[in-house]
């Protein structure tokens, strides 16, 4: 490693030549030596010279097709398609000959991906010397960062066409891809936007200017459903996430760099810590060796950068951890140039930033690593195999042998999550008889003890190729870096010495430091110690029991809350203006115990087409319905019980614009529209004091500030939306919109925001006017709460669940409303990251609270039970305020 970092610096001039500094913004994108003839540059397409505009889609579409028709250097594969229709792209480039043999390459990679089918040291040593290495370079993922989408297309071109040596030794020994738009809707909304506004052909270089502040839907790196797609990669829920990672698990990259902005410097690794400690000292050895090699082209341009500060690599839903823990050296490159900071724009000290020049730093940096990469093709490839195999022998030997999943009452939920590892191509089995484990460690309560486990249990077992992500997904707790937490601690003790108005520290903390999916999806889970026997594997999307029990009902069908299932059949049914009723009492039925939460459709209140709908329905949305023939029930309440409520069909608006924050907005946007397909009005929050709010019966605020919030309603906004609760409406607040109805001159709730130091003999008297002490923010942990079972927002529930805990915001109990879910006052922690003197203040606290105002209600979730799309645990929690509360009080 050290012989190949000195072979690298003495390799790495500025393109090969004496070096000589350049101002970022007069970089020379073709002083590398000479290039093919007939291969057309950018300019030639575009009609203008690289980071001079701003590019659209329309027009990457048109340069990289007029590369590919131009030199059999490159080959374009269309991989999927966005949302709104844009094509997504792979840019092949290498020698004619690699191009010539994409497929050899990708079954070669493949096979270094499964050390199993290596057959000895001669085969992998014959691999890898005849595999180039494949270097994936990952550009518009956050689409407003708009100097990677055009650096694409200069990379592109330098690749395809130059001739010096070592343009011509990366082509020899690496295959690149080249994803030039991730995510084109953020793209797009962005450069419509800024090519629009933006003064003159250079741009305003004035802070000021309105070019470099983006309105509520402009200003967002987020897809077409507001959705992270650099978030994303855990959960695969959007569809330009679901295409890329396919695309990952086919041609199995040792490098990939997700190309990023917009910092003062440019950042590139070594990385900051916390570090997902599932990675081995190899990719940390990469990670510097690609560092140097950069430090060493930016030293040579006399440019600054930064790096072992603010991006980490712990949370693996990034498009820098996740490849990484799929074996590559996965790396985030962030350029200060473009984005909010436009075509040009002034620093404090008077210089400037541009867009070219952050597209040169983009550039020269993957320049570099593709430089090394090709130097240290040899040893990247062993290394991802032994990644790989080194994976395989920790599972084999290591304390967790494998992982357990149970379905539970929800067999669709761990069908999902099943799916889900399946599609991160982690390997799956199922028990096909029952087995025993002497050390079965519980997920929920840390118990360890022997446990037989049913036949249809799911296990994963740890001694297979993907064993370090399927671990980063499954394991209940992420570690964290003894030193990054003495850090976090000691900027914590200084930031306590400050003013409370003075700038603080960071705390190190990048992202949620808690993510276990077992935890997230609600699935019973274990981890243990000892391997199953008698298990085969999954191969086929799992068919879990659904349909309707029974010929035609002749009294009325019936279904279950605890199905997530379940949710998507109500919406469906409303949708189609069926009439439903629900179950506040259990009822036995024959062997049957139909819990309170159970959905009721009565044939004598729906037409005909009920029979056929509701068997169809229950298809499509895998759950299991139950026919009955009578009101009569066998115990319980019979089913004309007056504990049987009609439900109203929910008529929903949700808040949108600012201060609506955006990804709040989107996992709402998506759960109603891709998961539930139920119809909704977004309303601007201002409009809220004009509209006519009697068209809805349900109003949901997303997480955003509660002040602002206050001050765009004014207080004929304010007082609309409470006269329309207090007449049956249902006011739903998400995190920040909770805490503006704790707001004082809102007062829609007895709870108020937490957070004030009282000395104990002032709590009664003075609890109001104490002085504040802030709270200090937790970075995502899992936490255990409490239900109230008597309450029907916990219909579906048993009386514990786990939830997260992502903010400063704590809500003291309501007085007089209900506390559905309070955050347990002893081992409150499940997983993750959550201050001690935080986690004592929020002991008993409220996570859930209805208050009854009026006829309607006002529910205030502390936090937000649809963050990432990463809760299904939530779902129901949260969509029973929606389906429910219209009709119950």
């Amino acid at each position: 490693m050290k012989r190949l970092l000195v072979v690298l610096l003495l390799l790495l001039g500025p393109w090969g030549h004496e070096a000589v500094s350049q101002a970022p913004a007069q970089f020379d994108f073709y002083a590398r030596g000479s290039y093919q003839e007939g291969i057309p540059r950018p300019e030639e397409i575009l009609g203008y010279p690289i980071g001079t505009r701003h590019s659209y889609h329309f027009q990457m579409e048109d340069y990289i097709q007029a590369l590919a028709e131009a030199t059999p250097r490159v080959r374009v594969i269309n991989y999927g398609e966005s949302y709104e229709g844009r094509k997504l792209y792979l840019v092949m480039v290498s020698s004619e000959e690699n191009i010539a043999r994409l497929e050899e390459i990708r079954a070669a990679t493949a096979t270094l991906a499964d050390p199993r089918r290596v057959a000895d040291q001669a085969e992998l040593h014959q691999l890898v010397e005849s595999t180039p290495a494949t270097v994936w370079l990952n550009f518009a993922n956050d689409g407003n960062e708009s100097a990677a989408f055009e650096t694409g297309m200069q990379m592109a071109y330098q690749l395809a066409a130059g001739e010096d040596e070592t343009t011509r030794k990366i082509r020899a020994q690496v295959l690149t891809i080249i994803n030039p738009a991730h995510n084109p809707e953020a793209h797009e909304r962005f450069v419509a936007w800024y090519n629009a506004i933006a003064q003159g052909p250079a741009g305003n270089p004035d802070p000021n200017a309105a070019e470099h502040h983006r309105d509520w839907l402009m200003d967002s790196n987020d897809n077409h459903y507001h959705i992270d797609p650099n978030r994303d990669a855990i959960v695969l829920s959007q569809r330009e996430t679901q295409a890329a990672v396919r695309q990952i698990q086919r041609w199995n990259p040792q490098v990939f760099i997700d190309h990023h902005g917009n910092p003062p410097s440019f950042f590139f690794p070594p990385v900051a810590l916390p570090i997902n400690k599932n990675f081995p000292a190899s990719s940390r050895r990469w990670e510097e060796i690609f560092g140097r090699a950069m430090a060493a082209e930016f030293a040579r341009q006399g440019w600054t950068f930064m790096n072992r500060e603010v991006y980490d690599l712990l949370y693996p839903g990034y498009f820098d951890s996740y490849p990484a823990l799929n074996g590559a050296i996965g790396m985030t490159f962030e350029t200060d140039g473009g984005g909010n900071q436009g075509l040009q724009l002034e620093r404090p000290d008077g210089t400037r930033s541009s867009l070219r020049g952050g597209i040169a730093k983009h550039f020269s940096a993957s320049f570099a690593t593709l430089t090394a990469a090709a130097e240290g093709k040899d040893r990247l490839l062993e290394d991802y195999y032994g990644f790989r195999q080194s994976g395989m022998e920790e599972g084999e030997r290591g304390p967790v042998r494998q992982y357990v999943l149970l379905e539970g009452r929800d067999p669709w939920r761990a069908a999902e999550l099943v799916e889900l590892l399946r599609a991160h191509n982690i390997e799956v089995h199922r028990a096909t008889s029952s087995f025993t484990s002497r050390r079965a460690h519980n997920y929920f309560n840390d118990d360890v003890d022997s446990r037989q486990f049913p036949a249809g249990s799911y296990v994963i077992p740890t001694n297979q190729p993907q064993k370090r992500l399927l671990t980063a997904l499954l394991e209940p707790e992420a570690e964290l870096d003894k030193d990054f937490l003495a850090t976090a601690r000691a900027v914590k003790e200084r930031n306590q010495k400050l003013g409370r108005k003075a700038e603080r520290e960071r705390s190190g903390f990048y992202d949620i430091t808690a993510w276990s999916l077992p935890l997230s999806f609600g699935v019973e889970a274990y981890w243990t110690e000892d391997r199953a026997t008698g298990v085969e594997p999954v191969r086929a999307p799992v068919d879990v029991p659904k349909g309707v029990i029974g010929g035609a009902a002749r009294y009325g069908y019936l279904f279950k809350p605890e199905s997530n299932g379940g949710l998507r059949l109500m919406a469906q049914l409303f949708r189609e203006d069926f009439k439903l009723a629900v179950l506040r009492a259990e009822s036995k039925i024959g062997e049957s115990t139909f819990p309170a939460g159970t959905v009721l459709l009565r044939i004598e209140r729906n037409p005909e087409s009920l029979h056929e709908r509701i068997r169809a329905l229950a298809e499509e949305t895998g759950v299991r319905v139950w026919a009955v023939d009578t009101a009569w029930t066998e115990g319980g309440i019979t089913l004309g019980s007056r504990r049987i409520v009609d439900l109203k069909k929910p008529r929903v608006a949700v808040a949108i614009y600012p201060p609506t924050n955006g990804r709040s907005y989107g996992h709402l946007w998506f759960t109603f529209e891709q998961i539930l397909g139920y119809p909704f009005t977004p309303i601007r929050v201002e409009h809220f004091r004009v509209a006519d709010l009697s068209r809805y019966n349900v109003i949901i605020f997303p997480h955003g500030s509660g002040a602002v919030y206050e001050e765009r309603l004014g207080k004929k906004g304010v007082a609309g939306l409470k006269a329309w609760i207090e007449t049956g409406g249902v006011f739903i607040g998400l995190k920040g919109g909770a805490a503006f109805a704790t707001r004082k001159d809102v007062g829609w709730t007895s709870s108020r925001l937490h957070g004030r130091s009282v000395p104990k003999e002032k709590k009664k008297k003075d609890e109001e006017s104490a002085m504040e002490e802030p709270v200090l923010r937790t970075p995502g942990a899992m936490l255990r709460v409490e239900l109230n079972p008597a309450h029907f927002l916990s219909f579906g529930y048993d009386p514990q669940q786990v939830v997260l805990h992502n903010s400063n915001l704590i809500f003291t109990l309501s007085k007089e409303g209900t506390n559905v879910a309070t955050y347990a006052k002893e081992d409150a922690r499940v997983s993750g990251f959550v201050w001690e003197e935080t986690l004592e203040r929020l002991a008993g606290t409220a996570y859930l609270i209805d208050e009854n105002v009026g006829r309607g209600h006002v529910i205030l979730f502390a936090d937000e039970p649809n963050f990432r799309l990463l809760w299904p645990r939530l779902r129901r929690l949260f969509l029973n305020s929606v389906f429910l509360a219209p009709s119950l009080h």
